[in-house]
C-alpha cells in the first residue's frame, strides 16, 4: 500500500544507530529508524502491507519542539495515541485552520487531506500507533453500522480538501492486545501475511464500532450493557478462540467482572463463562470442516495448547471427543 504520511524532521536532525532509548513496542519486520535533534530522540517504524500501511512514532522530548507530519495524498487512518500525557496533542493544518485532537488512550479515525500538520511536543514521552486503512472495506451495505466513519470514507472517495476526525473511543485492554498481535505477527516472508493483516484490520474496525456504541450513551441499562458485552465476547472468540478471557473483556468495557457475571445470570440464566464456552464450541464446529484431517491444526488455530487440550475442553462441553461427536 502506498505510504501517504511522513514525519518531516527539524533541521539538523541526525540518524543514530545506537540510540539512548529503545522503541517500546517492536513491530516485527518493520523499517525502523532513530533520529536525534536538540537533545530529543525520535523513533519511527513502518510496515508496507498490500491492504494496510502501519506506522508508529515514538518521541522522547527533553526540549519542547514542534514537528510536522506531511500527508502526501488524501487517505483514511486509524490513529491510536497510547502515550501522550495529560494534555492532548493537536494536529494543526494552519493553512485551512483545521485542528485534530489526539487524546491519550483515545483512538479515532482520521481523514487527512493533502496538507502539512504541525504538532507541538512539550517535554515528555509520546507514542502514536497508526494504520492507513483500505477505505474499500467500508462497503455501502454496511454504512448504517459504521455511520461514525462513513463521512470520512466519502471524503476519501471524492478527495475532499478538508481533513476530518471521527468521534474518539477508548483504547482498552482488547485494543492494546490486538495492536501487539499485529506487530508480532507481521511477516512478509509467509504467504498468508496479507490475510493476517486484513483479519487484524477488520477486527479492529469491528471493535471500534462496539467501543463507540459503549461510549455514545445508548448502552446505559443493565440489559443493553450485558447484550453489548455478549456481542464483544462473540467478536473476540471469533478472533482469539481459547485466548478470549472474560477478565480482559470486563476491563475493556470498564464494568466490574462480578457485575457482568450477575447481569448475565439474571438475564440469560447461565454464567458468562458458560456462554463464553458455548461460543467457543460453536467456533470449533464451524472450523471443523477446514481441519477435519488436521485436528492439531484446528487446536493451533483456536489457541489451544494442543489437540489434547482441545479434546478435553470439547469432551467437557459435549460429553465426547470432537472426532466422536462428528461421527454422529
Amino acid at each position: 500500500m502506498k505510504r501517504t504520511i511522513t514525519l518531516n524532521l527539524p533541521f539538523g536532525a541526525k540518524e543514530v544507530m545506537h540510540p539512548k532509548e529503545e522503541i517500546s513496542y517492536i513491530m516485527r519486520n518493520a523499517e525502523t529508524y532513530y533520529w536525534e535533534f536538540d537533545g530529543n530522540l525520535v523513533a519511527e517504524q513502518t510496515f508496507d502491507g498490500r491492504y494496510a500501511y502501519l506506522h508508529y512514532f515514538e518521541f522522547w522530548i527533553s526540549k519542547a519542539t514542534t514537528v510536522t507530519f506531511r500527508s502526501h495524498a488524501a487517505d483514511l487512518h486509524l490513529c491510536y495515541p497510547i502515550e501522550i500525557g495529560e494534555q492532548p496533542l493537536i494536529m494543526h493544518d494552519e493553512l485551512l485552520d483545521i485542528k485534530l485532537t489526539l487524546n491519550q488512550n483515545r483512538a479515532s479515525y482520521l481523514y487527512l487531506s493533502v496538507a502539512d500538520f504541525h504538532v507541538d511536543l512539550p517535554i515528555g514521552h509520546y507514542i502514536v500507533r497508526g494504520i492507513t486503512l483500505d477505505a474499500g472495506l467500508f462497503r455501502p451495505n454496511i454504512a448504517r453500522s459504521f455511520e461514525f466513519v462513513m463521512p470520512l470514507v466519502e471524503a476519501k472517495r471524492v478527495g475532499k480538501s478538508i481533513s476530518m476526525q471521527s468521534v474518539d473511543f477508548l483504547i482498552g485492554t482488547l485494543t492494546k492486545y490486538e495492536l501487539d498481535a499485529i506487530f508480532q505477527n507481521l511477516n512478509p516472508k509467509v504467504l498468508d501475511n496479507e490475510h493476517i493483516l486484513i483479519r487484524h484490520q477488520i477486527y479492529l474496525i469491528k471493535l471500534s464500532r462496539l467501543k463507540i456504541m459503549m461510549g455514545d450513551g445508548s448502552i446505559n441499562t443493565p440489559l443493553t450493557i450485558i447484550k453489548h458485552v455478549r456481542e464483544i465476547l462473540r467478536l473476540i472468540i471469533d478472533q482469539y478462540g481459547n485466548k478470549a478471557l472474560i477478565g480482559d473483556l470486563a476491563e475493556s468495557v470498564q464494568v466490574d467482572r462480578s457485575r457482568l457475571y450477575k447481569l448475565h445470570k439474571e438475564y440469560y440464566h447461565c454464567s458468562l463463562s458458560t456462554y463464553r464456552n458455548e461460543l467457543l464450541v460453536e467456533r470449533i464446529l464451524r472450523e471443523y470442516d477446514h481441519f477435519h484431517n488436521n485436528l492439531s491444526g484446528l487446536a493451533y488455530e483456536l489457541n489451544f495448547a494442543g489437540l489434547s487440550e482441545l479434546n478435553r475442553f470439547f469432551k467437557k462441553m459435549k460429553g465426547q471427543s470432537l472426532a466422536q461427536y462428528q461421527k454422529h
